[in-house]
């Protein structure tokens, strides 16, 4: 080939490579990293993000769009400024997980395609740090709870005493406080014997809205005679094979524990039932470091 023709090509190149990076490419900015959580974890962690750390009266961040564990797209405002931020969850080959943000200057999209490739400017530092931030604040969050090991369980048939509670999944524990009582009650009026710990058996997970429907049971005997009541239902819950874990920490994020087992699942081909299945094996009322409070968690592996 010539040198003439092939100063065309690498022109046509050149030019190509300009039209995209300011007329096609929808991001100014790019930041990846690897994190040991699993795509599940990482999702419920930037669906709950609010702020900026050390910026949280001057920025808020509003959820776009996203399709569970594997894209979120939230607009990040600080003071004037706008930014769009969409991030794209993946696993890896060695079981870690890819995270890969596309960061847009709104406001000033041209300016930051013609200087981020150049120059640490403010937006870049600025865009490196928020990410930084963010995922140190989830390895810090990992102090809060502890997962054990996943293996194959079977949970006992129980005949229980329950009330229906719809909630959204990050509201779960205080779902339960509020209407604890209407169980409780009924259980002490009526001198029932508790035959086990109380557990939460999940009925539906909407993944896109974040709601669960769920029923909040005690254990009972079969035997007791029982008053009808207007919340408090019966019903005999079916025994189960499910893959299990355990989860040590305050009951209102055992949800993190459910990503696990799915994540566990899905690298394992183990067809299951995306309905939660936790055992409280501690009272928060008695107090204590919620390190040490236990919770079975399993899903119900689909017959």
């Amino acid at each position: 080939m010539s040198k003439k023709g092939l100063r065309l090509i690498l022109g046509i190149l050149f030019l190509g490579l300009l039209a995209w990076h300011f007329l096609i490419k929808d991001y100014n900015y790019r930041v990846s990293f690897t994190t040991k959580d699993s795509p599940g974890l990482v999702y419920r962690n930037l669906v709950g993000w609010e702020f900026l750390k050390d910026l949280e009266n001057e920025s808020i961040v509003e959820l776009l769009n996203k399709q569970p564990y594997q894209v979120v797209s939230q607009s990040v405002r600080v003071n004037d400024s706008l930014f769009n931020y969409k991030w794209k969850i993946s696993k890896t080959k060695d079981s870690l997980t890819k995270v890969v943000v596309y960061i847009t200057d709104t406001e000033h999209q041209f300016k930051q395609n013609l200087l981020s490739p150049f120059s640490a400017n403010n937006f870049v530092k600025r865009s490196i740090k928020t990410v930084q931030d963010l995922g140190q604040e989830w390895v810090n969050y990992r102090e809060n709870y502890q997962i054990g090991p996943v293996s194959k369980n079977r949970v006992r048939e129980q005949f229980c005493a329950y009330i229906s509670l719809e909630t959204k999944v990050a509201n779960k524990a205080g779902s339960m406080v509020r209407n604890i009582a209407d169980v409780m009650d009924y259980i002490n009026a009526n001198n029932l014997e508790l035959k086990g710990d109380p557990f939460l058996q999940v009925t539906q997970w909407d993944q896109i809205q974040g709601t669960i429907q769920y029923d909040f049971c005690f254990p009972i005997s079969p035997e007791d005679t029982l008053v009808n009541n207007t919340k408090v239902k019966f019903k005999t819950v079916a025994a189960f094979d499910g893959i299990k874990t355990s989860f040590n920490g305050n009951y209102s994020i055992s949800d993190i524990s459910w990503y696990t087992l799915l994540d566990y699942a899905k690298e394992n081909n183990i067809p299951v039932h995306n309905l939660p299945f936790e055992i409280y094996k501690d009272d928060p009322h008695s107090g204590g470091n919620p390190i040490q409070w236990e919770a079975e968690v399993y899903l119900p592996i689909a017959q």
